[in-house]
C-alpha cells in the first residue's frame, strides 16, 4: 500500500518537541515524522527516547477530549485484559495520558509496535490476526461505563444506500463542472467514477442496492470495537501479530463490522473463485474458535463487505469532486482502485439480500 509521504514544517517539529516534554521534561529524544497511510489528519511521529521507541501523535483537528479519553479507556482496558497486541498508553509527569497544546490539538504518546502491515498476509497471518480480533472483541464487550455513539452500523448502511439510490452516481456525474485546471487527484478521481459508473450498469448495480434497501439485518451483539481495523493497521514479525493500532474510530457496533473491514482489506491467501466468505472460511474458523461467530453474524459479514466497498467509493467521490477536499493522489487513487476492483462482486453481494428478506439467522 502507498504511504503519504510526511508534510510537516520547523514549526511542526518545535510543537512536538514541546508536547514531547510533558512526558519526559529535558531528556534528549530523537523526533522524525512518520508518513502517514491514512487520511484523517493526524500528525504522527517516531520518537526514540532512553525509555524506547515510541509514536506521538497530535489526533485530528476537532477530536474531543471525551472521546478522546474513551478511546484510552479502551486502551488501558484491553492492555489489563492482557490484550498485548495494543499499543501501551504512556502517562504524562502529571499522570495524564492525553495532552492538549496551544491550538487545542490533542497528543497522545504509545509504545512503538514492531513489525509492519501487509495486504497480502499469509495464511498464518490472517489466522493469527483473526485471533487476536477475537479476543480484544471479548475483553471489550466487558469494558464498564457508557460509550459514545452507541448503535449498530448496519441502520447508518441502509440510511446511506437509500439516499445514493435517490441520487445516484450517474446523475451526480452530469452536475459535476467541467474540468477547468483541474488537479491530478480530481481528474483521477473522476476517470474513476466513470469507471464506477460502467461497472454498477454492467451488473445491474441499481437492482442490488434496491435489494441491500429492502433487507432487514438481524440483530446483533452490540459493543466497543475498532471500526476501522484494516490491512494498514495490524503489524506482524514475522507471522506473529504485534499491534493492532490506531483505534480513534473505535465505538460502539457489531464486531462482524471489524471482521468484514479487516478481510476486505486483505487479498486472501487461500486459492478459490467462490463466494467472498467463502474464501475467508480458514480466518473465519480460526475467530470463531475464540469468539463464537452466531448464525446472523456470518450472515451479515458478506454484506457489510459490499456495502463498504460502494460506500467506500460513494465517500471518495463525494470528497474530492464535490467537497473538493485535497489528498496525496496516488495513495488516494490507490485506495479507491482497490475498491473498484471489487465494486462487481459488491454488487453481487448485495443482490443476495434481496433474495433472503425472509430467511435471515437469528
Amino acid at each position: 500500500m502507498t504511504s503519504s509521504p510526511p508534510t510537516t514544517t520547523p514549526a511542526d517539529d518545535r510543537v512536538a518537541r514541546s508536547v514531547l516534554k510533558a512526558w519526559w521534561g529535558e531528556v534528549p529524544c530523537d523526533l522524525a515524522p512518520l508518513p502517514g497511510s491514512g487520511f484523517s489528519g493526524a500528525a504522527v511521529w517516531l520518537v526514540q527516547a532512553p525509555a524506547g521507541r515510541f509514536v506521538l501523535k497530535g489526533l485530528p483537528a476537532g477530536t474531543s477530549p471525551e472521546r478522546a479519553a474513551w478511546v484510552h479507556r479502551l486502551m488501558l482496558h484491553l492492555r489489563a485484559a492482557g490484550c498485548s497486541e495494543i499499543p501501551a498508553v504512556a502517562h504524562t509527569a502529571a499522570a495524564a495520558t492525553l495532552l492538549p497544546d496551544r491550538s487545542g490539538r490533542i497528543w497522545e504518546l504509545v509504545a512503538f509496535a514492531p513489525g509492519g502491515p501487509t495486504s497480502t498476509p499469509t495464511p498464518a497471518q490472517a489466522i493469527a490476526a483473526m485471533e487476536a480480533l477475537a479476543r480484544v472483541h471479548l475483553a471489550a464487550a466487558a469494558l464498564p461505563g457508557p460509550a459514545p455513539d452507541a448503535g449498530p452500523g448496519l441502520p447508518r448502511r441502509l440510511d446511506r444506500v437509500r439516499r445514493l439510490i435517490a441520487d445516484p452516481w450517474r446523475v451526480r456525474r452530469e452536475r459535476l463542472a467541467p474540468a477547468v485546471a483541474a488537479t491530478d487527484l480530481a481528474c483521477g478521481m473522476r476517470a474513476r467514477l466513470d469507471q464506477a459508473i460502467a461497472t454498477f450498469a454492467a451488473v445491474a448495480g441499481d437492482q442490488a442496492l434496491a435489494a441491500f434497501a429492502r433487507w432487514r439485518p438481524p440483530a446483533l451483539p452490540v459493543q466497543p470495537v475498532f471500526r476501522d481495523v484494516w490491512a494498514d493497521h495490524v503489524f506482524f514479525a514475522p507471522d506473529r501479530v504485534t499491534g493492532l493500532i490506531d483505534l480513534h474510530a473505535a465505538g460502539c457496533d457489531t464486531p462482524a463490522t471489524d471482521i468484514a473491514r479487516l478481510l476486505g482489506s486483505w487479498t486472501s491467501p487461500w486459492s478459490g473463485t467462490g463466494a467472498w466468505a467463502t474464501r475467508w472460511g480458514p480466518a473465519l474458523d480460526a475467530y470463531h474458535a475464540v469468539r463464537v461467530l452466531s448464525a446472523a453474524e456470518r450472515h451479515v459479514l458478506p454484506l457489510l463487505h459490499a456495502s463498504t466497498i460502494v460506500l467506500g467509493l460513494d465517500n471518495w467521490f463525494h470528497w474530492v469532486l464535490d467537497e473538493g477536499r485535497s489528498f496525496s493522489a496516488p495513495a488516494a487513487l490507490e485506495r479507491v482502485d482497490r475498491l473498484l476492483s471489487g465494486l462487481a462482486e459488491a454488487c453481487r453481494e448485495l443482490a443476495q439480500a434481496g433474495s433472503a428478506i425472509d430467511s435471515e439467522p437469528v
